[in-house]
């Protein structure tokens, strides 16, 4: 048999990938990939594999159709996946420079499978399905991303712009003006994200679009997904397409289309569920867990909690919902016509002895009283004592001793809850028995920490971040405290301060410990042993049933590693609830990344505090539970 996919079509979808190289990257590879057949659905995904690497793994529709698929190794570590009418690709950096991709052709009955690689070469950030064109005018554009339909691709400029080409008349005529975040292409039609997350669509579009703010968008033939900005889905198409009622109170991190099938990676536990035929509506679980999104070493909208578990190298990055391409240069302002210049009078040039010396002496005036302000204003600070404030950190003011005294103290705010470390360790009947409570102690903290790390000026790095410098008012409110280590940091993220370790065992960032090298990234794990306390109720170092001291990151990270945090969680604190369990494993996913062993994987102070802001307003609420009902039409 036959494939002219691999004669015919190799050089114009290598034109998709190759423009693609040296651009600024917009929207990730795909870990998931739809295929379809004349009768046939191929369901592939890039799977965990325990290692921290990710394996293809792939599924027919109607279930128990098996294609077979050679040249499919496990030990072969896939980074991207992408598929269109009969085939699949996979994409696999072997190296930061080189790329490697292979693909797998399909016969109509799925019967017959053709297996080859077609490209190794330089770096591929973005790939889409095969696109026939070879006009000139394709290979010269240069697109910062990209969407394929049937018959026409189109792309985002760097500063958002679109632009679409190929024989669809209709979705190239239309493209709007403007500039754009995202673009997603179905069959015969096309969407994109203004700035604001509003959506556009033009081409064949069918039902009611609808107003709501997105992040990601997934297109089929005559109907449309879109995950909004709260991380549910909507769908609207052809015959009143919509998401069945079981999957509309869903949270999910990723969606995916190809013709009438979609997918979507769940939020709670990554598994991928797929929806839009009979087939698949009777049965909506594909596969168990999947990877939510591709591995990359920086995530300029932030990292998706969690992604230790998948990532040997970097994490898997957030959706950027917001402002993510160029803005285009600002036009150069107006040329102001100059004003007409008095004449001269009298043949005098305007300035005589009289008005300069009224200068010179107006001049020393002024220099003589912002020197006498800046005088009194540096003995007042002197007096009063230098503040760094924030709600997150405790104040102390420096105050003199007598109003004669050269001798000074320090004031500070008085704490009546005590320590952190006291609730979690000694009181009884703390106000930290829930969930929630403890949660928002993290949050206070992470906020104290943050202002030090980003706001402060210059930067303050704490160096003995732990539960007993941590403080609780009389409301809990939590407050960073005890600043005898802290050192005045970098003037950014990446650089570092070589000095001696010092800090306290058992929240002392290792890497600190061994390279003598202190960044804000050091603060980082010291609070993620603090996560740790809050969620297990176990000390920083504490001995085990046999009376051999254990550390808590040794002891509790494995347990959250393999999704079993619940067997290592305070047993004084109520088990959680439905509607906060999912908060409580967010947290301790996010406390595994701050102990990571390499500081540069692990996320800042400001990404902490969102993540914890995220989980907490996720406790507080009380969400739909999925449920497996086939009530709900997809069709």
């Amino acid at each position: 048999m036959a494939f002219p996919f691999f004669n015919v079509t190799l050089s114009s979808f290598l034109f998709v990938l190759l423009f693609f190289t040296s651009a600024p990257v917009v929207n990730p590879l795909s870990t998931v990939a739809i295929s379809e057949t004349s009768n046939h659905t191929l369901i592939c995904a890039l799977r965990p594999n325990g290692d921290r690497e990710s394996f293809l793994s792939c599924s027919g529709s109607p279930a128990g159709i098996q294609i077979p698929v050679p040249g499919l190794n496990s030990n072969i570590s896939y980074s991207g996946v992408v598929a269109g009418d009969g085939f699949v690709c996979a994409l696999s950096s072997f190296t930061s420079s080189i790329s490697v991709m292979v693909c797998w052709r399909f016969s109509a009955d799925g019967t017959s499978v053709n297996f080859k690689r077609i490209y190794e070469g330089q770096i591929i950030r973005e790939f889409e399905r095969e696109f026939n064109s070879s006009t000139s005018a394709a290979q010269n554009l240069s697109f910062s991303s990209i969407a394929v339909g049937d018959d026409f691709v189109c792309g985002l400029s760097g500063f958002g712009m679109i632009s679409c080409l190929g024989n669809n008349s209709r979705v190239n005529n239309e493209a709007p003006q403007g500039n754009y975040s995202m673009i997603a292409a179905g069959s015969k039609h096309a969407c994109a994200l203004t700035l604001d997350n509003d959506l556009r669509c033009w081409g064949d579009t069918v039902g009611n679009i609808p107003q709501d703010k997105f992040k990601l968008l997934a297109l089929g033939e005559n109907r449309s997904c879109g995950l909004l900005i709260n991380e549910t889905v909507v769908c609207w198409g052809k015959n009143n397409f919509r998401l069945q009622e079981s999957l509309q109170d869903t949270y999910f991190l990723h969606i995916e289309a190809k013709r009438n099938v979609f997918c979507g990676v769940m939020k709670t536990n990554r598994s991928l569920i797929c929806w839009g035929n009979q087939n698949l509506d009777s049965n909506l679980m594909v596969f168990e867990e999947v990877l939510p999104g591709p591995c990359r070493s920086v995530c300029p909208c932030g990292i998706l909690v969690g992604s230790v578990r998948f990532c040997s190298q970097g994490h898997i990055c957030e959706h950027c919902y917001t402002n993510t391409v160029n803005q285009p240069p600002a036009s150069s302002p107006p040329t102001l016509r100059p004003l007409p210049q008095p004449s001269p009078s009298g043949g005098s040039s305007g300035w005589n002895d009289k008005t300069i010396a009224s200068l010179v002496v107006g001049c020393v005036g002024c220099c003589s009283f912002l020197l006498s302000i800046g005088f009194f204003l540096f003995k007042y600070c002197k007096c009063r004592g230098c503040r760094v404030h924030d709600s997150g950190r405790l104040d102390e003011t420096g105050a003199p001793l007598g109003q004669d005294s050269n001798e000074r103290v320090l004031v500070y705010e008085f704490m009546s809850n005590g320590t952190l470390h006291d609730h979690l360790h000694k009181v009884q009947d703390s106000p930290l028995m829930s969930w929630a409570a403890r949660i928002k102690v993290a949050l206070d903290a992470a906020r104290g920490v943050e202002y030090l790390h980003e706001y402060a000026v210059p930067r303050i790095i704490h160096r003995d971040i732990k539960s007993s410098n941590i403080l609780l008012d009389s409301s809990c409110t939590a407050k960073v405290s005890d600043f005898g280590l802290s050192l005045m940091g970098p003037d950014d993220e990446e650089s570092h301060l070589s000095l001696r370790a010092a800090g306290t065992v058992g929240y002392m960032d290792p890497e600190y410990y061994r390279l003598q090298q202190l960044t804000t990234k050091s603060d980082v794990y010291s609070f993620g042993v603090v996560l740790l306390e809050l969620l297990s109720g176990y000390k920083a170092i504490h001995k085990n049933e046999n009376g051999v001291p254990r550390n808590v990151v040794d002891f509790v990270v494995p347990y959250i590693v393999q999704d079993e945090i619940h067997r290592v969680l305070d047993s004084r604190v109520p088990p959680p609830t439905p509607y906060e369990i999912e908060a409580v494993a967010y947290i301790g996913y996010l406390a595994a990344d701050c102990v990571i062993l390499e500081g540069r994987d692990r996320p800042s102070m400001s990404e902490i505090v969102n993540s914890l802001e995220r989980a907490l307003a996720a406790c507080l609420m009380h969400p739909t539970s999925l449920s497996r009902s086939t009530t709900g039409s997809s069709a």
